[in-house]
């Protein structure tokens, strides 16, 4: 049985997204619904998957990456100022410490 949630190596948190479905969007009695909310349509997660807790703050992208290029400094602060290459070099730092390839981007 899989854990409600982990934290990896450098203290970064996860938690588990089970499998099962759900309806996303605005429901029709919504009276001012953001354009792209509707339709309301069911989603199905398959097997269930671990997602970051918070987005990636400094403190791991500059334990993992070694540098911190975001504008609006702070440790705990999200990392900005990244392009998605950059981010595809940072999962890959990331699963190469943790010794696995468990990590990517949602889809």
């Amino acid at each position: 049985m899989l854990e409600p949630f982990f934290t990896n190596s450098i203290g970064m948190e996860f938690i588990l997204i089970p499998a099962g479905s759900f309806m996303m969007g605005s429901a029709d009695s919504d009276p001012d619904p953001w354009c792209n909310e509707k339709p309301a349509h069911k989603v199905t997660i398959s097997k269930p998957f671990y997602l970051g807790k918070y987005a990636v703050t400094q403190e791991p992208w500059t334990a993992v990456m070694g540098n911190n290029p975001s504008m609006y400094e702070g440790l705990s602060n999200p990392v900005e100022m990244v392009s998605w290459n950059k981010t595809q070099k940072f999962i890959k730092r990331l699963n190469q410490k943790e010794g696995h390839d468990r990590y990517r981007l949602p889809t």
